[in-house]
């Protein structure tokens, strides 16, 4: 059993991760132990969000109808990154060899999708909206113009982020190996 131990954060108490050939346990701080059987898995997400000094990984298992989340937040450069990866890398590959059927899917959660829609949606089809109800109006050619951009932006993120589209999958086996490298 390899014994994995990171801080989420700069500062963060520390998470301890215990990997197996079978199961995997999340010991967070000040929360209970979390063991999770490789053979429970009914589905795995990798995501990775970035803001301009901010970057959010985390590993999304769910089992037995249950989410369990295993994740890392890089403050510019801070952080125990390295064993983070390691640890990712050693629990995906023993997936792989456990479940070589099961995928990871790539991405944020379906309702956070959902949510980058919508948000972007509502000005797409306002700032559109705008545009072509000032379009042949006398002297409103330049707020026309700016209403079709806007919208059209909005609408370009919108349909970036739609909630429908197939996410991208990858076995555990070949993702453990992108990190292995």
């Amino acid at each position: 059993m390899a014994v994995y131990i990171y801080a989420k954060g700069i500062m963060d108490a520390k998470t301890i991760v215990e990997t197996a050939p079978d199961h995997v346990i999340l010991k967070p701080p000040g929360k209970p132990d979390e063991m999770i059987a490789y053979e429970d898995l009914s589905s795995l997400r990798w995501y990775h969000v970035s803001t301009q000094r901010r970057h959010d990984y985390g590993l999304v298992f769910c089992a037995k109808g249950r989410k369990h989340v295993m994740n890392f937040v890089s403050i510019a450069g801070g952080g125990d990154g390295e064993t983070f990866n390691a640890a990712v890398a050693d629990i995906l590959g023993a997936i792989g060899k456990a479940r070589p059927d099961l995928q990871v899917k790539s991405g944020v959660s379906p309702a956070a999708s959902w949510t980058i829609f919508l948000a972007s949606a509502l000005p797409a089809v306002l700032g559109l909206t705008f545009g072509l109800v000032l379009i042949g109006e006398p002297g409103a050619t330049g707020p026309a113009i700016g209403g079709l951009l806007i919208g059209g932006l909005f609408a370009h993120r919108a349909w970036r982020h739609r909630a429908w589209k197939k996410r991208e999958t990858i076995s555990a086996g070949e993702l453990a190996d992108l990190f292995a490298a």
